[in-house]
């Protein structure tokens, strides 16, 4: 069994499905402050189960807080539109 820490460093091709995300900043003022887990992730898009309701967030126009073990990491979502699959196997090269 491995031991995987999801750190700032490799958050960017990490999986996000399960951890706590807040958007700390938007192109849209609606959607600042919306928290939740993320439940889904597309190319374009991350799901949140936010007070029991999903809320779908183009990725284009938000920056996501995580909250890890290690602290609080924010990404700016809109250099991160790719695939999940992709963007994990793309790795480090592009995040730099």
């Amino acid at each position: 069994m491995h031991n995987y820490n999801i750190t700032k460093e490799n958050l960017p091709v990490h999986e996000w499905i399960g951890l706590e995300a807040h958007v700390v900043n938007s192109t849209d003022p609606n959607k600042i402050c919306i928290k939740g887990r993320v439940v889904d992730e597309t190319k374009n898009t991350v799901k949140l189960l936010s007070n029991n309701k999903i809320k779908i967030l183009p990725k284009k126009e938000i920056f996501l807080e995580f909250s890890l073990k290690s602290g609080k990491v924010v990404l700016d979502c809109s250099r991160l539109c790719y695939a999940p699959e992709k963007r994990v196997k793309l790795g480090w090269r592009y995040w730099k």
